[in-house]
């Protein structure tokens, strides 16, 4: 039987760079924000992420969370 160990949680945000005039299309940068408690709730990790990424010159698009852990077996 295999169980968890160590498990994360890490935000990420995805701003916008750039906008391209003719086309429309954007360009992006991805930065990791901030890991987690995995007890954290998922409002706590959003709002987080959220003001911190407000802190960026960029505009904020998404937030990405991330959980891991290590699999180790009995």
């Amino acid at each position: 039987m295999a169980r968890k160990l160590n498990e994360t949680r890490t935000a990420s945000a995805r701003f916008i760079t750039a906008t391209d005039p003719i086309s429309g299309s954007h360009s992006y940068m991805t930065r990791s924000i901030a890991n987690f408690k995995t007890d954290a709730p998922i409002e706590t990790v959003y709002n987080v992420a959220g003001t911190i990424g407000l802190l960026y010159a960029y505009t904020l698009q998404k937030i990405f969370m991330a959980e891991r852990c290590e699999l180790v077996e009995d």
